[in-house]
């Protein structure tokens, strides 16, 4: 590795997970909102792949 590249230092605070799980759970709610007023079988559908997507992203990254 170059040594004139400088690491960032981590957010050892935990202030990036609680802004994720934030930032998710109004996606979550968005795409329920989404779900509620789509019409076509398949707006739904992408909908909950979308909202399930954020999901397993979310979990993969935080837990």
């Amino acid at each position: 590795m170059d040594s004139t590249i400088v690491q960032l230092p981590e957010d050892s605070s935990a202030n990036t997970a609680i802004g994720m799980t934030i930032l998710t759970l109004i996606l979550i709610i968005m795409q329920i909102v989404r779900f509620k007023f789509a019409r076509s079988h398949l707006e739904k559908s992408t909908v909950i792949i979308l909202a399930l997507i954020a999901i397993i992203v979310w979990a993969l990254k935080f837990s």
